[in-house]
Formats: structure tokens, sequence, C-alpha cells
């Protein structure tokens, strides 16, 4: 049974405000993921090569969350800095 166009509407709505929603957290997250990976490659270069692992383990998340939809960083932005949309 196709849906009326009122409902259409309705979910076409909800789905473009949750997209507006995302938007701020997404953009702390590729900001705080930027600065995560040079601080670590910096930190490699000069400190200690050990720190690259740090950078594999950023890539590693962003790979992840890509395919799951699920991000560790999100989960703490909201829960312990309390980050809204």
């Amino acid at each position: 049974m196709p849906l009326s166009n009122c409902k259409l509407s309705q979910r076409l709505y909800k789905k473009s405000s949750t997209l507006k929603t995302n938007k701020m957290i997404n953009k702390l997250i590729k900001r705080i993921a930027g600065i995560f990976i040079i601080l670590s490659v910096l930190l490699g270069m000069y400190v200690n090569p050990n720190f690259y692992w740090f950078t594999l383990f950023v890539g590693a998340n962003l790979l992840q969350s890509s395919f799951t939809n699920w991000c560790l960083m999100e989960d703490i932005l909201r829960k312990v800095f309390n980050v809204k949309d």
C-alpha cells in the first residue's frame, strides 16, 4: 500500500531534520580526528615512532564508523561533554 503524500512528506521532513541536526557533531568529529592525526604524526616524527599507532587507531575508527554508523567519539561528545545536535 503506497504512502499518502502527507505521510511521505512527514517522513522526508523527519529525515532531513535529522541530517541537519547531525551536522554540528559531524563537524566536531572531523575536526577532532584531524587534530589527533596531525598531532600523532608530529609526535611520531619528533618524539617517538610509537605515536604512529595512535594515527592508525584514529584511521581504523573512522573506517569502521563508515560501515557501522557508530562512532566512539560521538558517544564521548554526547555523554561526557553533553554536546547536543
